[in-house]
């Protein structure tokens, strides 16, 4: 026999044994790995059973396009922009520019001085479905008497401030775009389906009419700055566009006074979610039970197998 041979040999003997080992330290620690991953599986249920439902009411929308007539150069094309006229009505960057306003504090903030819904966003930790009623933390918002009671730290104060409701806002809405086919689909969760769908019915009415009364304020101005300009000018050819350019931003301000649906065109509705959107309960079982028994069986075989290293 050569000595590449018995070489060979040796080494699937040592693998052989390597492997004896750790079926017999994994045999001797069978319990163990059982029981340690069954009171995993038993806390992953009890935790999973404990988690809130989370609703979620979607809304497709779809942008209301408008193209103004951009012919302006020169001159007059400079007047357009003191004037504030752009050559765009409502195309890409009106429909993200209309994203981020929903995304601000200020619309927020309007939102919450107008409806109120503050406790609803910031003190709710569950929903009642017999009785359809919100479950709020008595540690943070005394419903009954609509106080806040929560105890922070300074900053911060008992109400949450605009900052604080902002960021649970935004962790609650989800905004997504279809680039290709031009569809933006507006979700909002929440512990109750019906909050969920209220507020997002609310945000895409308030979105229009935020953005209609932007688009109104600003045609107000144009008009009048162009009028004066028509008004001080002898050039008549000039004053013909200038009045061709007042024309337009009537139009514009006349579609803005008559239209619901601004900026977005509501494709398919929010509607009241039947089914949870999350947690995965499922899920989550399956993963901390075989992280419990994974984490077992990695220390059973450090313990098992390290003294038998050293020597």
């Amino acid at each position: 026999m050569k000595n590449g041979d018995i070489r060979e040999y040796s080494l699937q003997d040592a693998d052989a044994i390597e492997l004896q080992e750790v079926w017999v330290v994994l045999w001797r620690g069978k319990w163990l790995l059982v029981a340690v991953t069954a009171i995993f599986a038993i806390c992953s249920v009890l935790y999973a059973l404990r988690l809130p439902d989370i609703y979620k009411s979607e809304v497709l929308l779809s942008p209301v396009n408008e193209q103004f007539d951009g012919k302006m150069s020169g001159q007059l094309g400079g007047l357009a922009a003191l004037a504030g006229i752009s050559a765009m009505g409502a195309g890409d960057e009106k429909v993200a520019l209309a994203i981020q306003v929903l995304k601000s504090r200020e619309f927020l903030r309007k939102l919450l001085d107008k409806y109120q819904f503050k406790a609803e966003l910031m003190a709710v930790n569950g929903w009642e479905q017999h009785s359809n009623s919100l479950l709020y933390d008595e540690s943070i918002y005394n419903y009954a008497d609509k106080l806040w009671v929560r105890q922070v730290k300074l900053p911060y104060q008992p109400e949450p401030s605009l900052q604080e409701t902002h960021k649970a806002f935004l962790e609650s809405l989800v905004v997504s775009e279809d680039s290709k086919a031009g569809f933006i689909t507006i979700a909002v969760e929440h512990y109750s389906p019906y909050f969920a769908q209220y507020l997002n019915q609310l945000l895409i009415s308030e979105l229009n009419q935020d953005m209609r009364q932007r688009d109104i304020t600003d045609a107000e101005k144009s008009i009048a700055f162009l009028q004066r300009e028509a008004q001080s000018t002898n050039l008549n050819d000039l004053r013909t566009s200038l009045y061709d350019m007042m024309q337009d931003q009537m139009q514009k301000l006349m579609l803005a006074n008559v239209r619901d649906e601004y900026i977005f065109t509501v494709v398919d509705p929010a509607v009241i979610p039947e089914q949870k959107s999350r947690p995965r309960r499922a899920l989550i079982v399956i993963f901390i039970t075989m992280l419990g028994g994974f984490v077992t069986l990695c220390l059973q075989l450090f313990f098992g197998l390290k003294p038998k290293r050293k020597n």
